[in-house]
């Protein structure tokens, strides 16, 4: 019995030492096949970091000697000595660069003898050796300005010492209303790109003055929208024109307004985009046979619309028809004669949407066929024609109405 319970618990423990096993590979997995992938791309590159002594002839350079380190001969950091002659423990001496790059170190404005290849993330040991006697190498001075209009935000304006072959960063930042046109120097000078505001300097064996030019922006040109004369007038129908420019807007919307010359309401064609200078036409359908009516052009750009002149039109006479009388039969009968005024949006309907579609022309001719009989026979009874007026007429001339703002279009 007592065997069985030992056997029981050396069991339990591998069980779990085999869970907490399963549990540390599965962690390892996760940060294996998660998190590294993430950089597996493109790892981040780390300083390189280096340490030292520092020695002028064999003996401990003094406390606060500037140590400096160039890559490419490109400052990229600086410390100093401590008391003990050395460089790089405290604080730490890390110098961001490039792979590959050449790192050169200079003590106390003298280039020392050592240099080393940039690493990223290493951790490099390098005394530093200079000898007695040796001369700092020349700085010269860089004075940047700027004209009216703007500044120089890096390295900022005034005098700066650099030493020849330095790269030197450049940006310059125009005010309101006002933009920047190239930098100048006065003697030979090499820009990566003169005419960006934003670029490098590389640094002459010499006194230099580098200068930001800026120059006042030209106003915004805004869009303009001109009505143009209507063509191809019939007696349903008219061709509206309009002239636009964009400005300095890279897009803008038009459309047409028109209404009858007596009517108060507009109604408009659909908003078009547009992103270049032209014309634009839209084709009226559904008018009035001679009837004045208006247009104008408009133009939306930034949440506002700008208008062209108020044009006008008169449609013509609306065509012969072999109909006989082109009143409409059954509606003049209804109400007793065919001018009134109730009957002017049926005779529109049907001579600029029936008589203008395939099918229109015959359903119109069957309609005078059938329909002036029938008128006849309701003309003398004033009930039948208060009736047919009331549920008939009426009605048709009530859907026609609410529709035609869409059969006008």
């Amino acid at each position: 019995m007592k065997l069985r319970t030992a056997i029981d618990k050396l069991a339990r423990r591998g069980a779990g030492r085999l869970a907490g096993a399963i549990a540390l590979l599965l962690a390892l997995s996760l940060i294996t096949g998660v998190v590294l992938p993430a950089y597996a791309d493109e790892p981040p590159e780390m300083p390189d970091q280096f340490y030292g002594t520092v020695s002028l002839d064999g003996s401990p350079a003094q406390q606060g000697t500037l140590v400096e380190a160039f890559v490419d001969n490109v400052k990229q950091a600086e410390t100093t000595v401590d008391a003990e002659g050395r460089y790089g423990y405290n604080p730490l001496f890390r110098v961001p660069g490039t792979a590959g790059a050449t790192v050169t170190f200079h003590v106390g404005g003298v280039e020392a003898d050592e240099y080393a290849t940039w690493e990223s993330g290493a951790i490099q040991e390098l005394d530093l050796t200079i000898h007695e006697g040796a001369q700092p190498p020349a700085q010269y001075e860089l004075t940047i300005s700027s004209t009216t209009g703007g500044s120089v935000a890096t390295p900022g304006e005034g005098v700066f010492p650099y030493y020849a072959g330095a790269q030197i960063h450049l940006l310059a930042q125009a005010e309101t209303g006002y933009g920047f046109v190239n930098w100048t120097a006065n003697s030979t000078a090499t820009f990566a790109d003169a005419s960006a505001a934003e670029t490098t300097f590389t640094m002459p064996a010499q006194d230099i003055t580098v200068t930001a030019h800026f120059e006042e922006a030209p106003p915004p040109t805004v869009p303009t929208v001109t009505t143009l004369a209507a063509t191809d007038v019939t007696s349903y129908s008219a061709s509206v024109h309009m002239s636009y420019t964009v400005g300095n807007v890279s897009s803008v919307e038009v459309r047409l307004a028109c209404k009858r010359c007596t009517d108060p309401a507009w109604f408009y064609t659909d908003w078009v985009p547009k992103t270049a200078d032209g014309t634009y036409a839209a084709v009226i359908t559904g008018l009035a046979s001679q009837t004045g009516y208006e247009f104008k052009a408009q133009l939306r750009y930034d949440g506002s619309v700008i208008e062209g002149v108020t044009n006008r039109f008169c449609t013509a006479r609306r065509p012969a028809v072999d109909l006989g009388d082109l009143y409409c039969p059954v509606a003049t009968a209804a109400y007793g004669t065919g001018t009134a005024a109730r009957l002017d949006v049926l005779r529109e309907f049907r001579d600029g949407v029936l008589l203008q579609s395939t099918a229109g022309p015959r359903f119109v001719a069957l309609y005078y066929r059938l329909g002036r009989p029938v008128a006849h026979f309701f003309a003398g009874n004033e009930f039948v024609r208060t009736l047919v007026r009331k549920l008939l007429v009426d009605r048709v001339i009530r859907v026609t109405e609410a529709a035609q703002d869409i059969w006008r279009n």
